[in-house]
Parts: C-alpha cells; sequence; structure tokens
C-alpha cells in the first residue's frame, strides 16, 4: 500500500469525505507514525487543529489506513507545523 510521508491527502469517500490527512514519522516518541486527521472547524490540537493517531510500524500503519477504507487524493496542500 502506498502511504506517502509528509503530504496531505484529502478522503474522497465514506462518511466524512473532504477529511484531510497527513502521515509523519514519530522517531521521537513511537518510532513509528503519527497520522494526522482534520477538516473544516476541526477542534483537535494538533497542526490545522487536526486529531492525531499513532501507530508503532509500517504494518500498524498500512492495518490502519485499510480499515478505514478511505479513497484519498494524495495532492498535497498547505500545513501549518503550529496553530
Amino acid at each position: 500500500m502506498n502511504i506517502p510521508l509528509g503530504i496531505e491527502g484529502q478522503v474522497l469517500n465514506g462518511t466524512n469525505p473532504g477529511i484531510k490527512v497527513r502521515v509523519e514519522e514519530d522517531p521521537q516518541s513511537t518510532s513509528g507514525y503519527l497520522i494526522y486527521r482534520w477538516w473544516e472547524g476541526s477542534g483537535g490540537l494538533g497542526p490545522n487543529a487536526a486529531f492525531e493517531d499513532r501507530v508503532e510500524s509500517r504494518k500498524l500503519l498500512e492495518e490502519y489506513f485499510a480499515q478505514a477504507g478511505w479513497k484519498l487524493d494524495w495532492r498535497g496542500g498547505t500545513w501549518r507545523r503550529s496553530r
């Protein structure tokens, strides 16, 4: 499964199309990956008011995306590191 790192994607299907997603490596905390999810008006504590999930391996990252069933447009976009 091709899940790019550091690129903004947009969910095209499911119950919440339009959600934005970005995956970053997380070497300091989990040695795994951070998965940021946000949308217009989201209230998370991460960058872009994103909510975040963490997984500890590439295998778990692929399982996370498979379970979500998202079809994504990995188009890039505007990403802010801080609120």
